[in-house]
């Protein structure tokens, strides 16, 4: 009774969120974002503003970070919040993307009908074994000689 008592507590922890750390904004350079945010990680997907926009975490140096946006910065400004999620920086895939150009958020870029992502995966990942992957069964036709 205790044991499932004490799994059940358990399971629940690991499945709760925590509280996101908080920063701020504290200027805009071109592309470019730098806040301030403690225990920062390269990579980790943050959110800015009051519309939570993603931006991954390129660097930091002291206590600045250095934000790349994943959407528009139009309308932040100096002093928004900046929260860590602790969470890696990823893109929804599935079978659908494959051939197609999408923007960080799974929108095609060429207009047509977005493709139903269904995994979210990290943009920093190891490769694929190649010893695992099925032979290649059909030449890639390129222009280039």
């Amino acid at each position: 009774m205790c044991a499932d008592r004490f799994r059940a507590w358990r399971d629940l922890v690991a499945r709760t969120q925590p509280c996101g750390r908080k920063g701020r904004l504290k200027a805009s350079v071109g592309s470019i974002l730098q806040g301030t945010l403690p225990g920062a990680r390269l990579g980790e997907l943050v959110l800015v503003g009051p519309q939570r926009r993603p931006a991954e975490v390129l660097g930091f140096r002291d206590d600045q970070v250095i934000l790349l946006p994943a959407s528009s910065q139009q309308g932040l400004r100096c002093g928004d919040a900046v929260i860590g999620t602790g969470a890696p920086m990823r893109i929804a895939w599935s079978e659908e993307c494959v051939g197609t150009v999408v923007d960080p958020q799974g929108r095609r870029l060429d207009g047509g009908r977005s493709p139903r992502c269904r995994i979210l995966r990290p943009l920093n990942a190891s490769a694929p074994d190649p010893l695992r992957r099925r032979p290649i069964q059909k030449a890639l036709t390129t222009a280039v000689r």
